[in-house]
This record gives structure tokens, C-alpha cells and sequence, in this order.
């Protein structure tokens, strides 16, 4: 089954980015029950919001919100989603671990994904060593990762070695920063 949520639903007016809050999961939520599935979240301040939260995200499209994902002390899962045309980054998360399997992250028009004194995840963490998370044709960087960050890319064995991974991060931009890829490393 499939949900669209956007404004479209609760007035007659075109709807317009940012005309409504976003999905929101907060510290009280019971983080096995949080959990997002084949949506559709548009026209949002920020598509899904986690504070001090675990939900799921799970093969939804994410788009034309000004932030498509925000979290806060979060270790959101996002999983086989399209996040693109948000006006600001496709993600912006900070503390937390937010972990990204098969997820295809472009054309937004800041980054597609930033990280800021955070430890996240992109990629596999077990048992198989492919990544598939895309991210492209974002307009800034692609992967941005600020202060204290720590981006594991790829995945490890069920002993927890690094073994590598498939994720592909496209569109290089040489600013003056350390640059690997398109993964930003601040100084």
C-alpha cells in the first residue's frame, strides 16, 4: 500500500516547500513502532524529523521538503529510499548514528547528505559487502561530514572487519578542503 502525505490532503490550495511541519518522531516515541513505509512526504519543512529517536524509513520518496531528512541525537535506519529536489540537503543529521542501505540520494540543491558530530553509517555493517547507497548531482557535496564526524563507508564481516563496499558518490567538487571523492573533510 502506498501513503502520499503532503498538504494536498488537508486543503484545496497548491501546495507549496515548507507549508506544513513534516513527520516528526520525538524522544517519547516507541522506537519499534516508528516506522515509515512506501510514502510518499512532500512540501515539508523537514520530510521526517527525528529527535533523540530510531525510526525506519523504508522505500519511500522524499522530495521537494526543504530538508528531506533532519536528525537530531538520532540513529534513524533509511533503507531503499529516493531523496531528492529538497530545496536545502536531502539529509542533515546531527549526533546520533543514522545507518543508509540502498538509498539513492540527488539533485538537491544544498548537500545531498551532511553529517555534523555524528557517526554514521553508509553502507552494510554485516555479513555482506554491498553498500548500493548512490548519491549524486547534489548541489554542494555529496557527503559532507563536519566537527567530530566519523562516516564509515562499506561494510564488515560478522567479526566487525572493514571488508568494503558498493556505494557510489558522484559529481567531485574540488573546493579548499580535504576531498575524498566527493566526501568532505573539514579541517
Amino acid at each position: 500500500m502506498n501513503y502520499t502525505i503532503n498538504t494536498r490532503r488537508f486543503n484545496n490550495e497548491s501546495p507549496t516547500i515548507g507549508c506544513w511541519d513534516g513527520i516528526r518522531f520525538e524522544d517519547s516515541s516507541v522506537d519499534a513502532s516508528c516506522i515509515l513505509k512506501y510514502c510518499e512526504i512532500e512540501y515539508a519543512d523537514y520530510g521526517v524529523y527525528a529527535y533523540n529517536s530510531y525510526p525506519t524509513v523504508h522505500s519511500c520518496w522524499i522530495h521537494n521538503n526543504i530538508y528531506g531528512l533532519r536528525g537530531a541525537s538520532s540513529s534513524m535506519i533509511v533503507n531503499n529510499n529516493k531523496i531528492y529536489n529538497n530545496s536545502q540537503d536531502g539529509g542533515y543529521l546531527y549526533k546520533g548514528t543514522p545507518r543508509f542501505y540502498n538509498n539513492t540520494v540527488y539533485s538537491n540543491t544544498g548537500n545531498g547528505l551532511k553529517f555534523f558530530l555524528s557517526s554514521g553509517k553508509i553502507g552494510y555493517t554485516s555479513g555482506t559487502s554491498q553498500g548500493k547507497n548512490e548519491i549524486r548531482d547534489n548541489g554542494s557535496w555529496g557527503i559532507r561530514a563536519q566537527e567530530l564526524t566519523e562516516i564509515f563507508m562499506g561494510s564488515s564481516d560478522s567479526e566487525g572487519n572493514r571488508i568494503g563496499g558498493y556505494n557510489a558518490v558522484m559529481t567531485l567538487m574540488l573546493r579548499q578542503n580535504t576531498i575524498i571523492g566527493e566526501l568532505l573533510i573539514q579541517h
